[in-house]
């Protein structure tokens, strides 16, 4: 078997939520190199103790796959993908826009410029702080998957037999089986909770008019961070850093808190050309592959037909 200079390493479901595996992908040549049972460390780091030659390691930032540098191939530089470390910013700026949105409300002076209505149409009323949220990424799969739950448990389903096909936990369908509407969920998830800024808010409403607002600020270090990546400036990561940890902004600094756990991996994913995005359209055949075979295939079967295929 021929060993890759620079190897992709990411893990894909078996059976979502109970079995998994590592797969093993040369990122010059684009083809799989091998199929391993289970994602631990000591799996992946055998493996590489088992083929040298591998100079450069291209995967999340699963903390298992690092510790397998460590065990096995100490070597090897590491390169964080690019884009799970833009989805951990990303997520990290939207939990807090959303937890903070409801507090404060769009200024008269300031409010975003709406499309023309007919003639006639009514103004929609300002939303209550009180009030759900209508519409946003984590509000429309929270009905989404509060309907399909519901759903089958009209069908006569039993919450365990949920929680496997809509690839839910089970903690999660309780809830959502709890909830008569979804509504009931959003209240609790974004208004319910006391908020530190309830007593300041008239203070930040009117620093928002002036046109000092979090957003903007928020906006500003997630474009930096963007140029940053798209020039492969990964070297300028650590003022990035600093002007971050420096800002009174608490959204990206559990972000920047994570990055220096992995901060070499991240560097090089900032600086290098190399990314997993062979391996996860790999991951991608993996799922076709399972749905033909009706998920009625052991591991063994799986890895021939992978590595065959290629």
């Amino acid at each position: 078997m021929h060993t890759p200079r620079v190897l992709g390493v990411d893990e894909f479901a078996l059976r979502k939520g109970h079995d998994y595996g590592t797969i093993l992908v040369g990122i010059d040549t684009r083809r799989p190199i091998d199929l391993l049972p289970g994602r631990v460390t000591a799996t992946a780091a055998a493996w590489l103790a088992d083929h040298p030659g591998v100079e450069v390691i291209c995967r999340d930032r699963s903390t298992a796959y690092a510790e397998a540098k460590r065990l096995g191939a100490l070597d090897v530089m590491h390169v964080a993908d690019r884009w799970h470390v833009w989805k951990n910013l990303a997520e990290a700026v939207e939990k807090t826009v959303i937890q903070h949105r409801a507090l404060l409300r769009e200024p008269e002076n300031t409010a975003p410029v709406r499309a023309a209505e007919p003639l006639g149409s009514p103004e929609p009323a300002p939303r209550s702080p009180d009030e759900p949220r209508q519409s946003g990424r984590l509000s429309d799969r929270v009905r989404e998957q509060h309907a399909a739950v519901h759903a089958l448990l009209g069908e006569g389903l039993g919450r365990r037999p949920i929680a496997r096909r809509p690839g839910l936990a089970r903690n999660t369908v309780r809830r959502l089986a709890h909830a008569a509407t979804a509504d009931e969920l959003l209240v609790g998830r974004w208004t319910v909770r006391a908020s530190i800024l309830a007593p300041c808010k008239s203070c930040l409403h009117q620093r928002w008019a002036e046109g000092c607002t979090v957003v903007r600020r928020l906006f500003e270090e997630v474009r930096a961070f963007a140029e940053l990546m798209n020039d492969r400036r990964g070297g300028d990561l650590g003022q990035w850093r600093e002007r971050v940890q420096a800002d009174d902004v608490p959204a990206p600094h559990g972000f920047v808190t994570g990055l220096g756990q992995d901060l070499d991996a991240v560097v090089a994913g900032l600086s290098l050309r190399y990314s997993s995005g062979t391996v996860e359209g790999h991951n991608n055949k993996i799922k076709m592959i399972k749905r033909q075979m009706f998920g009625r295939a052991d591991f063994d079967l799986l890895r021939k037909r992978v590595l065959l295929a290629a």
